[in-house]
C-alpha cells in the first residue's frame, strides 16, 4: 500500500532532501552496514532505494550502488543491535570451547561482542564517508549523464502540496494509532 500510494517515495524525498551530502553518505553507509538485520534483502533493496535518493539530491546513482554494496559487505556483521548472526556465532564459539578443559564450562552470550560491533559500525561509517567524499565521488561523472528529460526528473523529485498534506495526515494518524495502542 505504501509503495503503490507513493508514500515511501514522498517520505524519502521529504526527509533526505534537506540533509547535507556528508550526512547523506554517513546515514546511507550506516544503514548498509546494518543491512544484515534484514538479511540478504539489503543487497536488493539498498541499491534501488539509494539510487533514487541520490538522484533526488543531484548525486550519481552509481555512487549509491557502490556504497550499498561496500557498506553491506564491509560491515557484514557489524551491527548496532544483536542480530541472528551474533546468535549463530555465539553458538559456534560455545561449541568450540569444549575442546579445552579450562573453557569447557563457559557460556557465551550472543551480546558478548556487542560493544565492539557497535563501535565498528560507527567507525566504518565514518571512514567510508571520508573515503567517499575525498576519493570516490570526485572520480564519478555528473548526475546529468544518468537523468532523463529535465521535465520528467523535476516532476519525480518534487513534492506537491497534496503530498505534503497527505504526509501531515499520515503523521497525525500514526500518532493517534500509537496513542490508542499505548492506552490499552
Amino acid at each position: 500500500v505504501g509503495e503503490k500510494s507513493g508514500f515511501y517515495h514522498v517520505i524519502i524525498l521529504k526527509f533526505f532532501h534537506r540533509i547535507p551530502d556528508f550526512l547523506l553518505y554517513f546515514i546511507f553507509i550506516f544503514v548498509a552496514i546494518n543491512g544484515n538485520i534484514i538479511s540478504d534483502a539489503a543487497l536488493i533493496l539498498l541499491p534501488a532505494i539509494g539510487s533514487m535518493l541520490f538522484i533526488s539530491k543531484g548525486k550519481n546513482p552509481i555512487l549509491a550502488i557502490m556504497l550499498s554494496y561496500a557498506g553491506y559487505l564491509a560491515g557484514l556483521s557489524a551491527n548496532t543491535i544483536i542480530a541472528g548472526t551474533d546468535v549463530l556465532v555465539a553458538g559456534i564459539t560455545e561449541d568450540s570451547l569444549s575442546f579445552l578443559s579450562i573453557t569447557k564450562d563457559l557460556t557465551i552470550h550472543p551480546a558478548c561482542n556487542w560493544y565492539f560491533m557497535m563501535a565498528s559500525s560507527i567507525l566504518l561509517s565514518l571512514s567510508a564517508t571520508w573515503v567517499t567524499i575525498r576519493f570516490v565521488e570526485p572520480l564519478l561523472p555528473a548526475v546529468s549523464a544518468f537523468s532523463g528529460p529535465e521535465e520528467e526528473s523535476a516532476d519525480i523529485f518534487s513534492i506537491t502540496p497534496e503530498q505534503n498534506h497527505g504526509l501531515r495526515y499520515a503523521f497525525f494518524t500514526t500518532v493517534i494509532y500509537f496513542a490508542v495502542v499505548l492506552s490499552m
